[in-house]
């Protein structure tokens, strides 16, 4: 194994770790050297083998005629840098004495004779570098092998083009795969690029990456999408260019697809009004109780709760209202927003949703209460209140789950609604139960059950 100083004539080069076989290239002269700038060579340092993947080059090598203790006291490695590069500047300052840019010094003292081994990974594709083992004791003796070369491989990683799966609302799942060399999959970055905009690269799109290094098959769910929105995707594999400015990318071929139309959550349920209620809550992923906690607003705010890492199913009333858009810090007190947000600028099933789409108000819920049956619920592994209308079509609602309506009573907290089974001597009762209100502080995390109004302008 190595012991790796930071390079700037191969940025990032890092030594990994330690070879299971040998491939011998055949290795050309690099040219004379100078005399005045590298020490002569020796032939008891020999290299014996080379292999070269796009990012990594593997060198065995061993130390003929020296001692393991001499080895031990001094030290023994690889001088290496690109080809085009001042390598005899490489050479003057180590034989100076600084630590030189392209210096990998092996850790582990082996008797003489025995092979060294290693890995260098980071380094650019398609290109040649100069490389010789070196010796320098502890007396200061300084020796080198006679300087080689070998290039790095093109890179050619095989992306397969992005196949969806399970396309809903707000979420799916995208699939695909890579192939490349196993070496050379640790030192890239796989992930996704997703964009409503046709021509998705790394500057235009949505980052997914996947915490992997290695080539396979993979599958990543994108969630917090939009309702009846086409999105492009393609996969990437960012990888070490040489150029200054950014690394290198290769790109898969571009995919699209579109989620599902919202509308068709859009129940009716036979009232006065003729407004609808969606079947779903907002940005639900999965079936009712078992949604992601991106489904979680607090009152009036623009996006949804990004909850803290620890004690996230219980975060304190502190941080809530440290993350309230609408809470005055300094006075202690809630932002005027309103008192009903229903279609406004505040209300984020409207502006996620567009359209005649809306935050239910007291009123809304209300007549659902006065025009539906809400006595029936089913037992499973989800308590769902089954809200009938009297056409017979119906609505769920998980058991005990409150959601918000976009109303202030006269003190300022929220309304919120949910289904609760009665309970009598202590157990639930099928076929009995209610919708009942809930009054909330704004800073509470809750679900919405939007409604489309047919009342509102377009």
């Amino acid at each position: 194994m190595f012991n790796y100083n930071s390079t700037n004539l191969m940025r990032n080069a890092v030594i990994s770790k330690v070879l299971f076989g040998i491939v011998i290239l055949s290795l050309s002269s690099c040219g004379d050297k100078p005399t005045d700038e590298a020490p002569e060579t020796a032939d008891n340092l020999v290299v014996s083998g080379v292999s070269a993947t796009s990012f990594t080059v593997s060198i065995t090598g061993s130390f003929t005629g020296i001692s393991k203790v001499d080895l031990a006291l001094g030290k023994c490695g690889v001088l290496y840098c690109e080809k085009s590069a001042d390598y005899g500047t490489l050479f003057r300052m180590w034989k100076d004495g600084i630590t030189s840019d392209g210096l990998m010094v092996f850790d582990q003292a082996k008797n003489s004779g025995e092979l060294y081994s290693g890995v260098i990974t980071g380094l650019y594709p398609d290109t040649e570098y100069c490389f010789c083992l070196f010796w320098q004791g502890h007396d200061g003796k300084r020796e080198t092998s006679a300087v080689q070369t070998v290039r790095t491989q093109t890179f050619n990683p095989i992306l397969s083009a992005v196949r969806m799966d399970s396309i809903n609302y707000f979420d799916a799942v995208a699939k695909t795969s890579v192939k490349m060399d196993e070496e050379d999959a640790v030192c890239c970055e796989v992930g996704f690029l997703l964009s409503e905009s046709v021509g998705c690269d790394i500057n235009t799109s949505t980052i997914y990456p996947l915490n992997t290094t290695a080539s396979g098959s993979y599958r990543k769910p994108f969630i917090e999408l939009l309702p009846g929105r086409t999105y492009h995707v393609r996969q990437y594999v960012k990888y070490l260019s040489k150029s200054s400015i950014q690394p290198g990318y290769i790109y898969s071929e571009e995919t699209s697809f579109s989620t599902r139309d919202f509308m068709e959550t859009a129940v009716d349920l036979a009232l006065p009004s003729g407004i609808l209620w969606a079947s779903c809550d907002l940005n639900e992923s999965g079936p009712v109780n078992q949604r992601l906690k991106t489904s979680y607003y607090q009152w009036g705010a623009h996006s949804h709760m990004v909850f803290p890492e620890k004690n996230s199913n219980n975060p304190t009333v502190e941080w809530l209202k440290s993350h309230y858009e609408h809470w005055d810090a300094g006075s202690g007190t809630y932002t005027d927003i309103g008192a009903d947000i229903c279609g406004t600028e505040h209300d984020v099933v409207h502006l996620m949703l567009g359209g005649k789409w809306r935050m239910p108000s007291k009123a809304d819920v209300e007549e659902l209460i006065a025009n539906c049956n809400v006595s029936k619920w089913v037992s499973s592994l989800s308590y769902l209140g089954i809200i009938e209308g009297t056409n017979g079509n119906v609505i769920k609602i998980g058991f005990g789950d409150a959601r918000w309506c976009g109303t202030l009573d006269n003190e300022g907290k929220a309304y919120s609604f949910r289904y609760i089974p009665d309970n009598v001597n202590g157990g639930w009762m099928p076929n009995s139960g209610k919708i009942d209100f809930v009054m909330q502080e704004r800073y509470n995390w809750l679900n919405i059950r939007p409604v489309w109004d047919p009342n509102m302008p377009d």
